[in-house]
């Protein structure tokens, strides 16, 4: 997924937009993330100057879960309840 984040003069992302899309949720929750960064300003003959950034998320690989699973849910339909594993826990000698 790529963004192109237009960023002010003092770092602040003005605006978001998506030029690479993955999913319309996950475009979505990028675009939220990135405007609440601060970025380092582009300097211009020392001046900060308001710019655009490119801002790439890698998610090549990734399967993205869709909550409940289908196979997690009951016969009655309803999400399975999540269960923890418990963990053994080492003592140093």
């Amino acid at each position: 997924m790529v963004l192109l984040v237009r960023v002010s003069e003092t770092g602040e992302p003005l605006e978001a937009r998506v030029t690479k899309h993955v999913r319309e949720d996950v475009d979505a929750a990028a675009v939220a993330a990135a405007m609440q960064w601060r970025f380092e300003p582009a300097r211009q003959k020392g001046r900060a100057v308001r710019t655009d950034a490119v801002v790439r998320f890698a998610f090549e690989g990734v399967q993205f879960a869709r909550t409940p699973f289908p196979s997690e849910s009951d016969s009655s339909g309803a999400p399975a309840t999540p269960t923890r594993t418990p963990t053994r826990h080492w003592r140093s000698r």
